[in-house]
């Protein structure tokens, strides 16, 4: 996903570029679970992207 990230240069919001991205690993990644590394799951109030 991000090779064609310049591409959007200014058209798209970045969080849909970065999101998409996420979803595409977390569904299609091959060392996810090697590198501790997945989507959250579940909401929480207050939760701010700062706070990760």
């Amino acid at each position: 996903m991000h090779i064609v990230q310049a591409g959007y240069s200014g058209q798209v919001p970045g969080w849909i570029i970065e999101g998409t991205a996420d979803y595409v690993r977390d569904a299609y990644g091959l060392n996810n679970t090697a590198a501790g590394w997945s989507i959250p799951t579940g909401w929480v109030y207050g939760a701010h992207y700062l706070f990760g």
